[in-house]
């Protein structure tokens, strides 16, 4: 999430974005997220689907929102542990 924060917020004032150096796993999450972020920018079509987004978001927004995942999933591995954010979020996935 960090790496993220710092990719958008970096383009959003304009800056050079260079990649991240990560692990796997972590390299794996952030492929994930920055795909579905490049979808709600309208930049992108989600893998298996023409659908674009209902609406468009700017990018000072989409950096918000990724520093309040951040901020969550700090907050619930604190409270329950390691995984502590994915049984928090297991509640709102279908």
């Amino acid at each position: 999430m960090n790496a993220l924060v710092r990719h958008y917020s970096a383009e959003d004032v304009g800056r050079q974005v260079s990649p991240p150096h990560l692990a796997e796993r972590p390299a794996r999450v952030f492929a994930a997220v920055k795909e579905m972020c490049e979808w709600r920018l309208g930049r992108e079509r989600l893998a298996g689907s023409t659908d674009p987004p209902s609406y468009l978001i700017p990018i000072a927004d989409l950096v918000e929102c990724l520093r309040y995942i951040r901020n969550s999933v700090r907050f619930w591995s604190r409270e329950a542990g390691r995984r502590g954010y994915l049984g928090f979020i297991d509640q709102f996935i279908l």
